[in-house]
């Protein structure tokens, strides 16, 4: 899985560090996990998908959280008469390329609740 990451961020040309949270000795559970790993990191802020809403402790983070709404865009899958959504990154890749970031950021211009 981190040789695939690794992969996705080199094609799509992101430049970010990757830290596991065994590097940084993050501990807890679900909500308290992720609070551990935003306060080990000094995060300022936790972006979520939408899906937190169902099980995210809010009241739990010094931080502001924010949930994204994601819009999926529609892309050429080749072979397909219609478009499939919700598959991986890897077929949004091997379908239209590193170019696919530009299709994601018009389909949804930063959109978060």
């Amino acid at each position: 899985n981190e040789s695939l990451l690794h992969w996705i961020l080199n094609v799509l040309e992101i430049e970010v560090k990757v830290t596991s949270s065994s590097e940084i000795g993050a501990t807890g559970a679900k909500t308290d996990l992720i609070v551990d790993i935003c306060n080990k990191v000094g995060a300022d802020k936790y972006i979520s998908g939408i899906g937190g809403l169902n099980y995210l402790e809010k009241e739990k983070f010094s931080i502001p959280v924010e949930f994204q709404r994601f819009n999926h865009p529609v892309y050429t899958q080749w072979g397909r008469k219609e478009f499939l959504p919700c598959m991986s990154m890897i077929d949004a890749i091997f379908n239209v390329g590193p170019e696919i970031m530009n299709i994601i950021r018009s389909a949804n211009n930063g959109k978060r609740k």
